[in-house]
């Protein structure tokens, strides 16, 4: 038997005897499951600011092509910091993009303290 839980995914048992209904603790696990990945995708869209548009690029080469006048930084997309070329961080955290630093300031992001 098949049944959807709150979150719109369907959860099948088969055991032994036959086809058996999830347990409150396998829709717990479902919900919270997507409620997570709702949370993480979340992070991100706050980071790109609804209020300024934001372009991100996967390299530097891009950025540099969308904003020449302007300097490129790496932007740590969840929480909305950025870092300067020849810092630790820069292009090194997961998830980031390069970004134009004018663009970043007007997305409400930040610069690095580091």
């Amino acid at each position: 038997m098949a049944t959807t839980t709150t979150a719109g995914t369907t959860v099948i048992a088969i055991t032994a005897i036959g086809i058996a209904r999830p347990s409150a603790e396998d829709k717990l696990r479902a919900i919270v499951g997507t409620l997570v990945g709702l949370v993480a995708f979340a992070g991100t869209a706050l980071a790109l600011s609804p209020n300024a548009p934001l372009s991100a690029f996967p390299s530097e080469a891009e950025a540099q092509q969308h904003c020449p006048r302007d300097t490129v930084v790496w932007l740590n997309l969840p929480t909305g910091i950025y870092h300067y070329k020849g810092r630790r961080w820069y292009g090194n955290t997961i998830p980031g993009a390069f970004v134009c630093r004018s663009e970043a300031d007007q997305a409400g992001d930040r610069a690095s303290s580091q």
